[in-house]
């Protein structure tokens, strides 16, 4: 009940928090439901998992001190994420999204968070 109850506050201070700030509208990022990962489009995918320069998405990035910790596969616009980062924020968190203008749209929403 108690992280139930966090969660409602987080939810809400959130709610205002994004009212006041000037965040991209889903509205301008739909896309359909279906997707083709092997259509051509401008995602940039590493030849294994040891070459991804996770920098650029982790600034603070040290592969001795942090690792991934939740992982979102599907995350759509990132609502899970988003809420989540208060209740953990020294906590790394990956979502994984095949529709492009599904992942501008969150790449805006963080950039302006």
């Amino acid at each position: 009940r108690l992280i139930v109850e966090i969660t409602r506050q987080i939810r809400r201070k959130l709610a205002v928090y994004l009212m006041m700030m000037a965040l991209p509208q889903k509205k301008y990022y739909r896309q359909r439901a279906h997707s083709n990962p092997l259509a051509d489009h401008s995602f940039e995918y590493p030849a294994s998992p040891t070459e991804m320069l996770w920098k650029p998405i982790f600034p603070a990035w040290n592969n001795e001190r942090y690792c991934v910790e939740f992982l979102d596969i599907g995350c759509g616009y990132g609502g899970l994420l988003v809420s989540m980062s208060p209740l953990f924020p020294d906590t790394l968190m990956l979502g994984m999204e095949i529709r492009v203008k599904v992942s501008d749209y969150v790449k805006d929403r963080i950039e302006a968070l």
